[in-house]
């Protein structure tokens, strides 16, 4: 995996909007818990791959908030 710079703020703007639509298509089946996890669960994955990009140059973050969405 291509390593690069952390995030940059537009970026980070950009990951939270595809988290927060990936958030609302989940939300009408979610429990207050599943929501916490859910949350937890992109932190730590936010923070595992700050400094990793795709060979597109874009944050990896990406790719998993993708996976989560299929």
């Amino acid at each position: 995996m291509p390593q690069g710079i952390a995030i940059s703020i537009e970026e980070k703007a950009a990951v939270n909007a595809k988290f927060e639509e990936l958030i609302s298509q989940m939300q009408p089946n979610m429990s207050l818990e599943d929501d916490i996890s859910v949350h937890a669960a992109f932190d730590l994955a936010l923070e595992a791959h700050k400094n990793q990009r795709r060979k597109s140059g874009e944050p990896y973050i990406f790719h998993p908030i993708a996976v989560a969405t299929i």
